[in-house]
C-alpha cells in the first residue's frame, strides 16, 4: 500500500511539473535561480531551490526557515502551485515527497 501511496505521489509531483526546478532522479534540484514568490528580508526574490532529498527530515522549510512541515509548504503556501491541491493530493505528495 506505501508503494502503491508513494507511486502515486510521485505521479502527482510529475503532474504538477515539481521536476522543472527539482530535476529527479538523482539530486532532485537544479543549478539555477527561480522566482519563487516569496521575497526575503534583503529583497532578494530568486532562490536556487534545494535538494529534495531528506526533505521529510527537515524541521524548517524555505530560505528562511517560515515552513515547519511539507504539508504547510504545500497547503499553506502553496509553493508554485497553479492550483490548490485536494487533501488527497496533498497526502499523497508529501508521502512522496519523504520517501526521497
Amino acid at each position: 500500500a506505501d508503494r502503491a501511496a508513494i507511486a502515486l505521489g510521485q505521479a502527482i509531483f510529475e503532474q504538477r511539473n515539481c521536476g522543472s526546478c527539482h530535476v529527479p532522479p538523482l539530486t532532485y534540484t537544479t543549478q539555477g535561480a527561480f522566482d519563487v514568490g516569496m521575497e526575503d528580508r534583503l529583497g532578494n526574490t530568486k532562490f536556487n531551490p534545494p535538494s529534495l532529498r531528506g526533505v521529510g527530515q527537515r524541521y524548517a522549510l524555505f530560505h528562511d526557515n517560515r515552513a515547519a512541515s511539507l504539508e504547510e509548504v504545500l497547503g499553506v503556501h502553496g509553493h508554485q502551485l497553479d492550483s490548490p491541491l485536494s487533501e488527497r493530493e496533498l497526502t499523497l505528495l508529501v508521502r512522496f515527497l519523504r520517501s526521497l
